[in-house]
């Protein structure tokens, strides 16, 4: 069982809800004497977390922890990491974002105020052969100073690549100007719960299809079609120039970016909208969100030198849910194909640990979209997986008096707009759909006194 002796860490700063920077990092030294025949290590990573034991990378899985109301559920992930211990001396690193956890940008939805609001946190565990060998304490030692200097799920996210040193993951790294870590003194609530669905990973790459010169130093890259991701940058430029990255689904004539009014203050009280900036080192570089992904065909790019105004520089990462097709359609009408392939590639690209309704401005669970979409999705992908975990953040939003919010998680938003039956119909259609689907009545033999409440409400 892990996380016996663990606790949560945290850097011993004083949190400030206005900033959007945190990106801390941890290191830990431990040794062992023999090489065990298991080794797994759990980790919760609050908001989102990257892990390298021994400079290699724990896992290929993305945006961990998993979002939830985390004074509800807090979800966590384990890997097997036997091939990655040495004898003698190892070293356990980890980089953190902000993610869903520490939402700064004040929004329509009220993240900013969610009462879970924390500087990112660490929880983890490696257990050797069923000991726990590694935990979290104030041993740990920590940094604010991260070469991602902004990231905000649903904004973007900022790095300087000549803050980085690629050393800071290995042993030999100094570290002695880093602080100890502080034990967490505003412990999430939810309850610790393994999450076993299909990760989110980085599934297909995309070269542009058309450069177009819009500027002196301003390029227009196409990538053919939209998808869920980033781009990964690969360059050397002068070192202090800023790349200043924007995305959109759509153009206008002119090639400027059409957000449809994704960008109005209503929803955002900044301009930072589907943004990422990266500043040059002078050296060759290469580089991607770990804290952010966009819905976009297009990218805006700013401050690029022609000659790196090539195919190469930038190539689209499609990132989502990592599941398996279930179903393929074709027929005579070209339309129909189409049109299948098409409501594919919007799932696809709106399963991020909950079903989306968009991957752009919001990246909200809306449960209308859910209950409408349901049979679709379980048809065809095999999301059944994916949408109970959701499912069990869906009983975690219900209220006492039954009610259910318009969207899940929430920080106390939706409970009195965009909700009623067509949304909460969603806690009866997942149950029921993958029943139909798989035979597994599980989720509907302990969703029954949530039908209850929820029924006693509406009556």
């Amino acid at each position: 069982m892990a996380f016996i002796k663990s606790n949560f860490i945290k850097p011993d700063v004083k949190f400030d809800p206005k900033d959007a920077s945190y990106a801390p990092m941890f290191r830990k030294k431990f040794t062992i004497d023999k090489i065990p025949e298991k080794a797994t290590v759990s980790v919760a990573g609050l908001g989102y977390g990257c892990y390298f034991l021994n400079e290699k990378e724990v896992t290929k899985d993305m945006f961990i922890s998993p979002v939830s109301d985390y004074r509800k559920t807090v979800w966590y992930t384990t890997y097997d990491v036997t091939d990655k211990l040495v004898v003698g001396e190892n070293i356990f690193a980890a980089m953190l974002g902000n993610g869903w956890y520490n939402e700064a940008v004040a929004s329509a939805w009220g993240h900013s105020l969610a009462e879970w609001r924390d500087i990112p946190k660490l929880l983890l565990s490696l257990e050797c052969d069923g000991e726990e060998v590694l935990v979290t304490d104030e041993t740990w030692l920590c940094t604010l100073n991260s070469p991602v200097t902004y990231n905000q799920l649903r904004q973007g996210e900022h790095f300087d690549a000549r803050l980085y040193d690629k050393k800071w993951k290995s042993l030999s790294y100094d570290d002695s100007s880093w602080k100890r870590a502080k034990l967490d003194d505003n412990i999430p609530l939810g309850t610790l719960r393994e999450c076993t669905c299909e990760p989110i990973r980085e599934v297909r790459e995309l070269t542009p299809i058309e450069i177009r010169k819009v500027g002196v130093d301003r390029y227009i890259y196409d990538f053919g079609r939209n998808v869920s991701g980033y781009v990964r940058v690969k360059i050397k430029q002068k070192s202090g120039d800023k790349l200043i990255m924007r995305f959109a689904e759509q153009v206008h004539e002119d090639f400027t970016l059409k957000l449809n009014d994704m960008d109005n203050p209503h929803y955002y009280e900044t301009e930072e909208f589907q943004r990422d900036e990266f500043i040059c080192s002078d050296e060759y570089f290469e580089w991607s969100p770990r804290f952010t992904y966009h819905g976009f065909r297009y990218m805006d790019v700013i401050g690029l030198s022609e000659q790196n105004a090539v195919a190469e520089t930038f190539t689209v990462v499609e990132v989502h849910q990592d599941v398996k097709a279930r179903s393929e359609f074709n027929c005579s009408n070209e339309l129909m194909t189409k049109l299948f392939v098409l409501g594919q590639r919007a799932t696809l690209s709106n399963m991020f640990y909950m079903p989306t309704d968009c991957p752009t401005r919001e990246k909200l669970g809306w449960m209308n979209d859910a209950h409408s979409s349901m049979d679709q999705f379980i048809t065809d992908f095999e999301l059944e997986r994916v949408v109970s975990k959701w499912w069990v953040d869906v009983c975690d939003a219900m209220t006492e008096e039954g009610v259910l919010p318009g969207i899940v998680p929430t920080p106390k938003w939706g409970y009195h707009w965009g909700n009623g039956p067509v949304s909460e119909g969603t806690l009866f259609e997942i149950p029921y759909r993958v029943y139909l689907h798989t035979g597994d009545d599980t989720l509907l033999k302990r969703g029954l006194p949530y039908f209850k409440r929820n029924i006693a409400y509406l009556n």
